[in-house]
């Protein structure tokens, strides 16, 4: 597809913010064309993944740097799939993401230093009451936001399967 044609697609989403099928469209090209985060935003997905931003992490009684962490996610964050992620979660019957609702992506071999309970994660979630309080922001708005953070809850239960999230690797 043309840059025109990418610069149109996006010009009636503009108009048409509601429309799903364009949404998809828009995100669809951006992510062939190698851009995650402007598929991502057409989607209305918050990309919150930085391993700058993480506290210190270990595993066991090893400190890990910032480069280990980032090579520990670098292979999932490279195929994610925004496309993917947003048909798998959970939605409401009016099509619109289920609030207040928490998957995991992918749960990492780190802990934040000092605290072995509270383990690294790739964790896709909607806004619940208590997160409105802290992102006003996100009052009124389907939003599905994807972080890298520790949690010290887990479930399996709550897990998505790579097959849900992941496309295939960027072409290098």
């Amino acid at each position: 597809m043309a840059d025109d044609a990418l610069r149109a697609l996006e010009r009636a989403l503009a108009a048409e913010p509601g429309d799903r099928v364009l949404r998809e469209r828009v995100a669809r090209e951006r992510a062939r064309r190698g851009d995650r985060a402007g598929a991502c935003a057409a989607l209305a997905i918050r990309w919150e993944v930085d391993p700058l931003a993480l506290p210190a992490l270990g595993w066991g009684v090893r400190r890990l740097s910032v480069a280990e962490v980032a090579a520990l996610v670098r292979d999932d964050l490279g195929a994610f799939d925004p496309l993917a992620l947003a048909a798998a979660f959970p939605r409401r019957l009016d099509g619109a993401w289920r609030g207040n609702t928490a998957r995991f992506l992918r749960r990492y071999r780190a802990h934040e230093a000092g605290s072995s309970s509270r383990r690294l994660v790739l964790l896709a979630w909607t806004p619940g009451t208590a997160s409105l309080w802290a992102r006003p922001e996100d009052r009124g708005r389907a939003v599905l936001t994807v972080s890298l953070v520790t949690r010290s809850t887990y479930s399996p239960r709550g897990l998505l399967p790579p097959e849900a999230w992941r496309g295939s690797a960027p072409d290098a």
